[in-house]
């Protein structure tokens, strides 16, 4: 039986309002001091007794020894298991955008409780449709350029399909295949700052399993904007070796009850992939036929210069004719004065 994914409690609502005790007992809360003495808030999750993983970009300018992990809350007033951070292993590939995971080794291991518990995490091998439905927790700002809550906020949102989502942010979108998406398309609820880093579930069975880790997003929940997560079950080899593969981890396949029935990410992604290809194509038919429009420009010249010494050999003929006219002529002439 897994020893992770399990809540004590289950959500009753959706999404966009307080989340109770015990409804997502892996939900970490971070607070970090950057370089220049700022702030930071991020989430994050417990993964076994001593790894909380969460997003690289809350990370990149921290102090190591001012970060502080809060453990089994849903409010600020309650009293949190509390640790520091002794190791911070951001991913190697990350460098500002896509690879958007870090995990976080705690200073002494927690213990587990009904309010203390480790998240599973997507096998490799799992996948997640459109319109699967998918919970987001965090203490984030409750609106754009709000204040942030103190209370653990939760979201039911739906996983929204590749295809859908570079229609909303751009193609190039596509270049990263361990992205995912999620959100409504008319907006209004969502993740917003201060959520990145936290985890986005989804259940299988009696299990929650952290399908992605928040990453970025446009302002807070807009239209035609969704959250854009990281996808977790593209990092299980890399979190394993940082972890230890049998250092009490729970990787769950999931198996997606959405609808998988568009291919258009793929086509899109193929078509991407092949657009460098046919670009080249057509710049070589290009070259092909300047080189063909260039040839035929040379044998029109070598055609013209034919015709102009055809041109010059009449009247060379023209000339020896008139020559030849005039010396006839002049022949009778020539005799008589001879005589």
């Amino acid at each position: 039986m897994l020893a992770c994914g399990r809540a004590m409690f289950n959500p009753r609502i959706v999404g966009g309002d307080s989340a109770d005790p015990g409804h997502w007992p892996w939900q970490v809360h971070l607070l970090m001091t950057d370089s220049k003495g700022n702030r930071i808030f991020c989430g994050g999750s417990l993964i076994n007794h001593e790894w909380v993983l969460t997003a690289a970009h809350c990370h990149e300018d921290k102090l190591m020894g001012l970060t502080r992990v809060s453990l089994g809350i849903s409010s600020f007033s309650d009293t949190p298991v509390q640790r520091g951070v002794v190791q911070v292993e951001l991913y190697p590939g990350y460098s500002g955008r896509g690879n958007d995971i870090a995990l976080l080794k705690l200073s002494s291991p927690v213990i587990y409780s009904q309010f203390v518990q480790p998240v599973c995490l997507a096998h490799t091998d799992s996948f997640f449709d459109h319109g699967q439905s998918a919970w987001v927790s965090g203490w984030g700002r409750v609106e754009e350029g709000g204040s942030v809550s103190n209370s653990l906020q939760e979201v039911c949102v739906p996983v929204v399909e590749m295809a859908e989502c570079s229609r909303d942010y751009g193609i190039a979108l596509l270049l990263y295949d361990n992205i995912m998406c999620a959100g409504f398309e008319e907006g209004g609820k969502g993740t917003c700052q201060g959520d990145s880093g936290g985890a986005l579930v989804v259940k299988q069975g009696s299990v929650w399993v952290q399908a992605g880790i928040v990453s970025a997003s446009a302002g807070c929940a807009r239209p035609g904007k969704p959250a854009v997560l990281t996808d977790v079950s593209k990092f299980q080899v890399w979190i394993q070796t940082v972890v230890g593969s049998d250092d009490d981890l729970g990787f769950v396949t999931f198996t997606s009850t959405g609808d998988h029935s568009d291919n258009s990410y793929y086509l899109l992604l193929l078509l991407l992939l092949l657009l460098p290809l046919l670009v080249l194509l057509f710049l070589l038919l290009l070259l092909l036929l300047l080189l063909l429009l260039l040839l035929l420009l040379l044998l029109l010249l070598l055609l013209l210069l034919l015709l102009l010494l055809l041109l010059l050999l009449l009247l060379l003929l023209l000339l020896l004719l008139l020559l030849l006219v005039l010396l006839l002529l002049l022949l009778p002439v020539l005799v008589l004065l001879n005589i």
